[in-house]
């Protein structure tokens, strides 16, 4: 049979051939998946064979699909439960709730518009990062938490406060913690190619939770851990040895005494993990709000904060050192 006509191809050379080869005694079928995730709708009219080559018109298009039947991802973590939590271990990449305001409520901007900020975090550059038709928080490049675009033009982009997913403790939280958060000054948001990711430009501390769990401390009782280090006293100071994880003392704001700690036992206004249950060893039990560091992160002792704009913080506590010696006596 040869092609006499063929419609709306956009330059699909190959379907041709494959037509070519493939055409019947007419009607309209699909050829699945052919290439970049498109389906050929083909239709055949106008077949003649009373002659050789046989002549038909060929009209056929193109509907961007998935390349495969979509397969439900496995869970990324314990308690995964993406309508309503993410897994802090992929940076809530696996959120699909409908939460659609920022940790300022600010609301957000539907990720298939380009105001009032244009942007390239599209449904169409990250197919499979939950865009399509909603403006809900997400984290389609690998940021350290859901965010999302704003509607207010002089604030372009916020992290927004999703609920980390977490699920019964195990005798010990035994994830190994990642790289340090650092406290930089916020910059501006994302922007560039999709493969970049983008700076943060919220007031925030760097990542959406402290990083995640801890090398576990000896679940023997407070009173019979050793020293953890030579000058300690976990009432005044921590050890550095062990980033102030050992520190047990009653400062409850954070560095420079910026923002006052929200206390571990609530979940306002930042829900979080880091609870006494999860830890019970680290000396987060007695509804406080004192400078801890439950997670082993390598800043040293830490809080969340009591600010909305401001998850988590640093706090500034002495390290353990040796007392001075005196100098020579005088003479």
């Amino acid at each position: 049979v040869t092609i006499t006509q063929v419609t709306d191809n956009n330059g699909e050379g190959r379907a041709q051939s494959y037509l070519k080869a493939t055409i019947g005694q007419g009607g309209v079928y699909t050829i699945a998946d052919f290439g970049e995730g498109k389906n050929i709708i083909v239709e055949v009219t106008n077949i003649d064979l009373s002659s050789v080559p046989g002549i038909a018109t060929i009209l056929f298009r193109t509907d961007q699909v998935p390349t495969s039947s979509p397969t439900p991802k496995p869970p990324q973590c314990e308690g995964s439960d993406p309508l309503t939590c993410g897994c802090d271990s992929v940076n809530q990449d696996d959120y699909r709730g409908s939460s659609s305001t920022t940790i300022s409520s600010l609301p957000c901007q539907s990720w298939s518009m380009q105001s009032p900020h244009s942007h390239t975090r599209t449904p169409e550059n990250y197919p499979d990062k939950g865009l399509e038709n909603n403006n809900h928080c997400r984290n389609p490049d690998n940021e350290q938490g859901a965010w999302c675009y704003t509607t207010d033009p002089s604030v372009r982009w916020q992290y927004c406060d999703i609920p980390s997913c977490v699920g019964e403790p195990t005798v010990e939280p035994t994830i190994t913690p990642t790289n340090a958060p650092t406290v930089p000054a916020p910059t501006n948001s994302p922007t560039g190619q999709p493969t970049a990711s983008p700076t943060k430009t919220v007031t925030s501390v760097p990542t959406a939770n402290p990083t995640n769990v801890v090398t576990p401390i000896p679940t023997d009782s407070p009173t019979s851990k050793p020293q953890a280090c030579e000058f300690a006293d976990p009432e005044t100071c921590g050890c550095t040895i062990v980033s102030q994880a050992d520190y047990r003392g009653s400062i409850s704001t954070t560095d420079s005494g910026t923002y006052t700690c929200q206390n571990w036992s609530t979940q306002s206004p930042h829900s979080h993990s880091r609870t006494s249950q999860n830890y019970p060893t680290q000396g987060l039990e007695g509804g406080h709000n004192y400078c801890r560091n439950p997670d082993n992160e390598p800043g040293g002792a830490w809080c969340y904060t009591t600010d909305p704009g401001v998850r988590w913080r640093y706090c500034d506590i002495p390290s353990c050192v040796a007392p001075l010696e005196p100098t020579d006596q005088p003479t």
